[in-house]
């Protein structure tokens, strides 16, 4: 009745622990692979099963071993866990990114050794890819595509809004020369000037921090019980590959 017991307690965790750190998984891959429903709900449950089995496998391994864990020993892995998920906070958290609307805004006032204001958009790069830059020219604004670069000047040009979809990096590369002027770049994220002036002529390159979502509570304490769970997992793997090891010797002595 005792085994039995143990046993089922035993089950419970696994379930509960598999249930979260699907949950944290799912989430990972969820943002741009996963289209539907039906495909998350099958991912999840996959994630549950597989973690299942291999927790269950390898407790049922460790309890062969003549120097098991003791009760010290996995408060020490609990401990660790935790440890582990405060230190790296929100870091390693999956993202929920949102479409980015980001304004580009030419100031009426320059550096000081200025001959213009102009300004170069001579790349726009969303994820790593290089996106046609021609589409963004708007000719309602003053921004028009020519020798290969958006360009714009604070005479004759309004802010431009660069409208992305959903993305995890947007990289915006600008000219600089001695004709350049100051410019703003914002989005519900960032807020930030430049001077754009070089002498000499040169480039920047500016990484617009993008849109992302804010959890609801529930669903962010749980991806946190999945991340507390994940580290649980891989100090246990250690432990267990260490008592291995450590009941090898002794049989063989």
């Amino acid at each position: 009745m005792c085994n039995w017991l143990k046993r089922y307690k035993q089950n419970i965790f696994i379930i509960i622990m598999s249930g979260f750190i699907a949950l944290y998984l799912t989430c990972f891959i969820n943002e741009f692979t996963l289209t539907t429903n039906l495909q998350r709900g099958f991912i999840y449950t996959y994630f549950v099963l597989m973690i299942f089995i291999c927790s269950a496998f390898f407790l049922k391994k460790i309890s062969k071993l003549s120097c098991g864990f003791k009760s010290n020993q996995m408060i020490s892995i609990l401990f660790g866990a935790l440890v582990l998920c405060i230190i790296s906070g929100d870091f390693l958290m999956p993202q929920i990114y949102l479409p980015n609307n980001i304004i580009i805004s030419i100031s009426e006032e320059s550096n000081q050794d200025s001959q213009g204001k102009e300004v170069w958009i001579s790349d726009i790069r969303v994820d790593g890819v290089s996106k046609d830059i021609a589409q963004y020219a708007d000719d309602n604004s003053g921004w028009v595509y020519k020798e290969n670069a958006l360009y714009g000047n604070a005479v004759e040009s309004k802010s431009l809004t660069l409208p992305f979809e959903k993305a995890q990096k947007i990289e915006i590369s600008f000219v600089m020369h001695k004709w350049s002027g100051n410019i703003k770049i914002e989005n519900d994220q960032f807020l930030s000037t430049f001077d754009l002036y070089d002498l000499n002529g040169s480039s920047i390159k500016v990484n617009v921090p993008v849109a992302v979502k804010n959890y609801s509570n529930w669903i962010y304490w749980g991806l946190k019980g999945g991340q507390f769970f994940s580290y649980f997992i891989i100090l246990f793997l250690l432990f267990y590959l260490f008592f291995k090891r450590k009941n090898n010797i002794q049989i063989k002595n």
